[in-house]
């Protein structure tokens, strides 16, 4: 991992050529509370049609090639692995010289990556200090109050995010063990329609928090969710994640079951 230090962080694309069909690339470099390197790229820009499209993709099983950090890609559906990501530190800067194979939008040229700060850590951004680890119950409270469908609606920092749908459900995550609250995020913009998974839900009070898993509920965590329930079947909590912007939703619910 020592290899992959100098890497971690979050980037930006930078301009464009006016001839590329890519618009704008988000990635994240970071160090989960296992100690294990993770990440996440999104990419806007124009499919073969002219279309504004947008792909978020998983970033894992990073390692050292050369003096390079190569990385595999995995979509937001779990499918098997997309393609492969290479990063190159561009000069003495933490710039990066990045290159994708295959992408639809960033083509076979390497792109540069503007470094905007240090990489992040979803899951630890979501556990409570170890001081007060007593105070954090599982879930988002009983069952009864929390399973079911919820309205999304954006409330700050869209980022474009228009609407979209929560799901709670119960889910068996190990055998032997009582089933536990699991959640699958629909969100939609003008730009993109993605699916992220939410795990490790906790409640502290008012207060609630997941994490944000890309691909699968056993995919690689790439942000959190956290923010706090006031009353019975309402949530309002601010969305971290790789590749796609900051925003408040409020989620609202509007069925007690989570089957349509």
């Amino acid at each position: 991992r020592t290899a992959i230090n100098p890497y971690l962080g979050r980037y930006r694309t930078g301009p464009q050529k006016p001839s590329s069909k890519l618009i704008q690339s988000d990635l994240l470099i970071s160090i989960d509370s296992r100690g294990f390197v993770e990440g996440g790229v999104e990419f806007i820009g124009y499919d073969a049609k002219g279309n504004e499209q947008s792909e978020l993709l998983a970033l894992y099983d990073f390692h050292a090639v050369g003096g390079d950090v190569v990385a595999n890609m995995v979509s937001n559906l779990g499918n098997p692995i997309y393609g492969r990501i290479t990063f190159h530190r561009l000069g003495t800067t933490r710039n990066l010289v990045v290159t994708v194979r295959p992408s639809v939008y960033a083509g076979a040229a390497p792109v540069v990556y503007r470094y905007l700060g240090g990489g992040v850590a979803p899951r630890a951004s979501i556990r409570p200090h170890a001081g007060r680890a007593s105070r954090w119950t599982a879930g988002w409270g009983s069952p009864a109050a929390t399973v079911g469908r919820y309205h999304l609606a954006p409330v700050g920092g869209t980022g474009g995010v228009t609407g979209g749908e929560l799901t709670i459900f119960m889910r068996q995550v190990r055998k032997g063990l009582p089933l536990a609250p699991s959640g699958v995020l629909h969100l939609v913009s003008k730009r993109f329609s993605i699916v992220l998974y939410l795990t490790e839900l906790r409640s502290q009070g008012t207060h609630r928090a997941a994490s944000v898993n890309a691909g699968a509920f056993l995919g690689p965590v790439i942000g959190a969710l956290s923010g706090a329930s006031t009353r019975t079947g309402v949530v309002v909590a601010t969305l971290r994640a790789a590749g796609l912007p900051t925003v408040q939703l409020r989620f609202t619910r509007f069925a007690t079951s989570p089957q349509p």
